[in-house]
């Protein structure tokens, strides 16, 4: 038989969007469960914002040299080793992750599950086949991915009316 927990509310997905709901919930004395099935620190901290404004720091550095001429700094072109900048971002992401593991989270009083969740109704989550989460109320922060929108949307049109939908009717109203 699985466990069964019934926490107020059950977060889905450790990015930063579901780390910010689960420790705010936490600060005020709500029962937290969070559930990941990847990294803790989700896409932002471990492929995402992170890594690429790590990244981007550095080519800025390199930029800076390579324009320091213009203000009168004699500087040599910018030699760029490759591995002591992977090393740096992962040296930074290394910095961040404890502010989003689950360590520190537990100590917050969340309780983390690593682990798939899966709705098995509206009311209840399962992790495995090891635990259910019945929780009063439910967080999917599972991330998002980007969308065009419809072709009309997208050359500024609205979407077609149709007859009889009371569009327009205040002025086309017969006496």
């Amino acid at each position: 038989m699985p466990e069964r927990l019934t926490p107020d509310i059950c977060v889905i997905g450790a990015g930063s969007g579901g780390l910010s709901v689960a420790a705010a919930a936490a600060a005020f004395g709500v029962p937290v469960v969070l559930v990941e099935k990847g990294k803790m620190g989700g896409e932002c901290l471990n492929t995402g914002c992170v890594p690429s404004k790590s990244l981007i720091a550095a080519g800025k550095r390199a930029r800076a040299i390579a324009d320091a001429r213009a203000f009168g700094v004699s500087a040599q072109v910018a030699d760029i080793d490759f591995r002591k900048v992977h090393r740096h971002v992962h040296d930074v992401i290394a910095a961040i992750a404890p502010n989003d593991s689950k360590e520190r989270f537990n100590g917050l009083g969340v309780r983390v599950i690593e682990g798939a969740a899966r709705f098995k109704d509206r009311d209840t989550v399962a992790v495995g086949e090891a635990i259910e989460i019945a929780a009063r109320r439910f967080v999917i922060a599972t991330g998002s991915s980007p969308s065009l929108p419809p072709p009309r949307a997208r050359a500024g049109l609205s979407p077609p009316r149709k007859r009889g939908d009371g569009a327009g009717s205040c002025c086309t109203a017969r006496a």
